[in-house]
């Protein structure tokens, strides 16, 4: 069935959107330049006989909204979180009949336009990422938007498009970016270590995240298709990677092409491949590091940030260098 057939230019080239599987409504952006910021409500969406279109908007939701989600903790009316261009978050409660509009992010500590929002545990808990360079792109807070906290960590500067907590262990987060799906087993830290998942997917964009009721996890790319794993209760083993990621450094990070690679530990034959901010492969080469080493680089590359992913045996890890 068709559920807007419309010939007017209202919401965005890739609509962001949520569904309402409970009561059957989706929300999409329904902006446009000259009527303003808009959400459109459509309602009885599994037939065209019930089917039925309204409008929302409210005098303080005044930018163009850019990630939905519906609270899976409301079901008999709708419960919807709206992030929109420039940062602002707004919970919005009976949003299925008659809308009450708040924003719970009022410190105007989010800087960029707001990816993805995700609801945890409760609807205390919420997830936001950005999908700009140079800010924080990752956001949390466990009180309902009363304060946030940062939680970018050490990950690299490129922008973050979903986030997605272990249902079965909160510590565990993963999220979609620029270059591929990346994890954490510490979310709860000041700042936590974000390392790269890989397994099996290239350095590819992961537009969005998703998970089944029996916790098979689904990765959305961008022209790749869509992977998926699952989650489990026990974290990912990060303790002996940790050691070893901590015992390789490169230096200095800033440079015009020429840094140095020293290792305090022996880790062994170490593949290492230093890849563009746009996710292309630009340099490859196998490293045997032993405790001691001092190996020089001097690469003939354009001015750019790029993320250099080294991976033994037993560890990976991904470090970042500037090139002036």
């Amino acid at each position: 069935m068709t559920i807007n057939s419309e010939g007017t230019n209202n919401g965005s080239f890739i609509n962001p959107g949520a569904l309402d599987s409970n009561l059957d409504i989706l929300y999409t952006n329904y902006s446009t330049t000259a009527n303003g910021n808009l959400i459109r409500r459509y309602s009885g969406i599994k037939t065209q006989w019930t089917l039925t279109k309204t409008t929302l908007s409210d005098a303080s939701f005044d930018n163009r909204p850019t990630a939905f989600t519906v609270s899976p903790h409301t079901t008999t009316s709708s419960t919807l979180f709206v992030g929109t261009v420039l940062g602002d978050v707004f919970k919005i409660t009976n949003a299925n009949t008659t809308p009450i509009w708040t924003e719970i992010e009022l410190q105007n500590v989010i800087v960029g336009s707001i990816s993805d929002i995700e609801v945890g545990a409760s609807e205390n808990e919420i997830f936001v990422t950005i999908h700009n360079y140079g800010v924080e792109s990752i956001w949390y807070t466990n009180n309902g938007g009363t304060s946030w906290v940062a939680k970018e960590g050490n990950l690299p500067d490129m922008p973050v498009k979903s986030i997605l907590q272990n249902p079965l262990n909160s510590e565990e987060v993963i999220i979609g970016t620029e270059l591929g799906v990346w994890y954490t087993n510490n979310f709860s830290s000041a700042s936590p270590r974000w390392s790269s998942s890989f397994n099996g997917m290239r350095n590819v964009k992961v537009l969005d995240l998703d998970v089944r009721n029996d916790n098979m996890v689904f990765a959305a790319t961008y022209g790749r298709g869509v992977f998926s794993g699952m989650f489990t209760a026990a974290p990912l083993s990060v303790n002996e990677e940790d050691v070893f990621a901590n015992a390789i450094k490169l230096f200095p990070t800033i440079s015009s092409g020429q840094f140095t690679l020293i290792s305090t530990k022996t880790v062994g034959s170490t593949q290492v491949d230093i890849y563009s901010i746009a996710g292309k492969n630009v340099y490859e080469t196998k490293v045997d590091i032993q405790q001691g080493l001092r190996k020089e680089f001097d690469l003939n590359l354009n001015p750019g940030m790029y993320l250099v992913k080294l991976k033994g045996s037993n560890f990976e890890t991904t470090k970042r260098i500037i090139i002036q």
